[in-house]
């Protein structure tokens, strides 16, 4: 990482960014870590006061130093980001605030760095570019600037760069105060000062975490009983929850027909300390809830009129689809006849409502809880000027402190609450947080918030791995070998799981070593850990990795395993796949990765090992029907893949069907579509197609294969004069052969 000496840099950039001590007669604390809060200029002017009560308590309350940033109208996010490195590298920065309207990094040609967004870069550059804030806090990564938008100056359009890091690692956490700006009554810089106001206050008071709640909305991890009571009992062992006074709740979606004026009345109460919500969404909804289940023969008939009026309403030709319909379907003409009466919309409108929270449901709202964890899509689309994080954190009855939320789509199988139990030791949010990033994550709130530990147990915890200058916050986020060689003996789970990862990052802890406390820890996070720090170095280690953790008890560490598993594709684990593929204990979505991991192998392969598991088991379960009818379907999808496969280098086939199916590797990672990439990018006249084949190829960090990838594509740099081909096949190999380091 490149110095940058600090007043020789800040004097140069001072036309852009004024840097301001918040505290100009105070020492600036040597041994404490600082916070910068990133503000426009517009927006101070309005908020002065507030800011700078809020850095005071900052220092007053939490020990840290604090720094003001004040940017100007033009002020390009390179001369913002300069700036925190230079804070990072030479006044212990831990974090930064970015207050009002602060500059907007637009990412491209990252998609991978993201968890689900896999967005063709030929649609609207706005919606093909990943909103980010690693453009702040991980100076690992680098960027190259492409443009500004010209219908909204504060989007700053940028590719990541040949040269940059190929994981995310964060220096320092970031978080965003950026508030709804289209309510007349309320303006954007009046709801800024009255939650800079809150945040300030909150610090004064002793708030303990002892009371956490988790949601499950429709269609989220296959609806899965079986995941929602292990995820209960990992978070009273992340939270260290013993006592009688401190809980765990847990509501699904189907607990009322419609569950969103219980959940609001849930979220509302102001003893809530954290609550986490999986359901999907939008900019500006949270899906919540379905159509009801239903004993009733008639309410059955209700709700199939009603789907069916609602297929018609939405489709571009309504006459079409209501011939369709009665024909497809042979329903009589009297169920859908009413479609368009306004009684009879507005009725199912007020149904659908019933399921979906919108914005407009969020006027004169209050949120209670602390730290709101939104595991949903788009609900941090912070581009826009109103989304639903905002509402929760923001607005003027609210006492959130925090909501983390996405900028773009989330995948379902992602550990959001990792290491969420440092936060029950004091830990700050921005310092747990900055743990476990994605590209598309992001806190909007105060990030230094933090809970108190009143009680003699967390005392001790905080005491034992803090010291008389730094607390276990300030010291977790910048932490040194001596304290994590302490923490891999702690008993308390997060504890030792954050030594774990922070120690394999220092390359002071050996993979086989980690594999033995996946195979052996007694705790469900500390096992999980272990795992995921295995597959994220991509250790030579991780298909035992995987092996191993098909076979634990922990339900969402079975199903990480089985999510890697359908993109790895190792002969030695087709045994394991299919063995927990028949297993009737299994957990449904655990079976629904395992099944797209089936499809790496050949047919014959997997029938004869099926057959040989089917009759060991007796043959009960499956039935035998469908049993043979899974092995049809199989034997049907292994032959269309061969096709389409085999399709990539026929000169009959059309470009549009080669690139989707070429596209499609980048979730599958099929080692058999690999070797007809590998010859298209030798071969091949389309220069798009030898490109798209290129960056799929990327996709494959986790296959077996990844070794012959990368060979075969430092030769075909050596054969081939295309620059631009040589350049993604560069990146490629990058992204294949990267080496985490912290």
């Amino acid at each position: 990482m490149r110095k940058i000496n600090t007043l020789s840099f800040l004097s140069a950039i001072t036309a852009m960014v004024i840097v301001v001590s918040s505290f100009k007669n105070t020492p600036i604390r040597k041994s404490a870590t600082s916070v910068a809060i990133v503000i426009d200029r517009n927006t101070y002017g309005n908020v002065e006061k507030q800011v700078k009560d809020y850095a005071s308590s900052i220092k007053k309350y939490d020990g840290k130093n604090a720094f003001i940033i004040i940017t100007g109208k033009d002020t390009a996010p390179e001369a913002i980001r300069d700036t925190l490195e230079s804070l990072y590298n030479n006044r212990n920065l831990e974090g930064a605030v970015l207050v009002g309207d602060i500059p907007v990094a637009m990412v491209r040609g990252a998609n991978y760095l993201a968890t689900a967004f896999k967005m063709n870069p030929k649609r609207k550059w706005k919606q093909s570019s990943v909103p980010s804030d690693r453009y702040y806090d991980d100076f690992g990564l680098k960027f190259d600037f492409i443009k500004r938008d010209t219908s909204d100056s504060l989007l700053y359009y940028y590719n990541l760069a040949k040269n940059s890091a190929q994981y995310i690692n964060c220096n320092i956490y970031s978080a965003r105060i950026k508030p709804r700006k289209d309510n007349p009554q309320v303006s954007f810089s009046q709801y800024i000062a009255g939650f800079l106001e809150r945040s300030a206050a909150a610090k004064q008071k002793e708030e303990k975490m002892d009371n956490v709640f988790h949601f499950a909305g429709y269609g989220n991890s296959s609806e899965s009983f079986n995941a929602r009571i292990d995820e209960d009992r990992a978070i009273y062992e992340q939270m260290g929850f013993k006592g009688p006074d401190e809980k765990v709740s847990f509501i699904n979606f189907d607990e009322d027909r419609y569950i969103k004026p219980r959940l609001k009345e849930i979220l509302a109460d102001t003893s809530l300390d954290l609550a986490f919500l999986h359901h999907h969404g939008e900019p500006d909804e949270q899906f919540l809830s379905k159509t009801p289940y239903t004993y009733n023969a008639g309410e059955y008939i209700d709700f199939a009129k009603k789907f069916f009026r609602g297929k018609i309403r939405n489709a571009r030709d309504t006459a079409k689809a209501r011939k369709y319909y009665l024909k497809e379907y042979d329903i009589p003409a009297d169920w859908i006849n009413n479609t368009f009466d306004s009684k009879v919309t507005a009725e199912d409108s007020l149904t659908d409502a019933s399921m979906v929270n919108v914005l407009d449901d969020m006027n004169d709202y209050g949120s209670g809880v602390k730290v709101l964890i939104l595991d949903a899509c788009f609900n941090g689309a912070f581009i826009h000027d109103d989304y639903m994080a905002a509402r929760y954190a923001f607005d003027s009855k609210s006492s959130t402190m925090d909501v983390f939320a996405n900028s773009v789509n989330i995948i379902q199988d992602h550990w959001k609450n990792e290491l969420m139990g440092l936060l029950s030791y004091g830990v700050c949010v921005g310092n747990w947080a900055k743990q476990h990033m994605t590209l598309e994550s992001h806190i909007f709130g105060d990030p230094t918030y933090s809970f108190s530990q009143p009680d003699g147990r967390h005392k001790t915890i905080c005491k034992k791995y803090g010291t008389k200058q730094r607390t276990l916050d300030m010291e977790i986020a910048r932490p040194n070998y001596p304290l994590i060689k302490k923490m891999l003996q702690s008993e308390e789970a997060d504890i030792r799981a954050f030594a774990i990862k922070q120690a394999s990052a220092m390359g002071k802890i050996p993979d086989m070593e980690i594999l033995n406390i996946l195979k052996t820890a007694p705790e469900l996070n500390v096992r999980l850990e272990a795992f995921m720090t295995l597959i994220r170095k991509r250790s030579p280690l991780s298909e035992q990795a995987i092996a191993t953790a098909l076979d634990d008890p922990y339900e969402l560490l079975r199903r990480l395993a089985a999510k890697y598993d359908e993109v790895c594709g190792a002969p030695m684990l087709l045994r394991p796949t299919i063995e927990h593929y028949l297993n009737p204990h299994e957990t449904s979505r655990v079976v629904f990765h395992l099944k797209r991991a089936v499809a790496l192998y050949p047919y014959e392969q997997v029938k004869n090992l099926m057959d040989s598991i089917y009759n060991a088991h007796k043959g009960i379960w499956p039935e035998r029907r469908d049993y043979d009818k899974m092995l049809r379907n199989i034997k049907i999808s292994y032959g269309n893949d061969l096709k389409e496969f085999a399709d990539i280098n026929n000169p009959s086939v059309k470009d549009k069907t080669k690139r989707f199916t070429i596209s499609a590797q980048r979730n599958r990672c099929n080692p058999e579509a690999a070797e007809e990439m590998i010859k298209l990018i030798s071969n091949g006249k389309n220069k798009e197609l030898r490109l798209a084949a290129t960056e799929a190829l990327g996709w494959y960090s986790y296959s077996y294969r990844k070794e012959y990838i990368i060979s075969s594509c430092n030769k075909i740099i050596g054969t081939i004069s295309d620059e631009d081909i040589k350049e993604e096949l560069r990146k490629t190999v990058a992204r294949l052969t990267y080496k985490y380091e912290n």
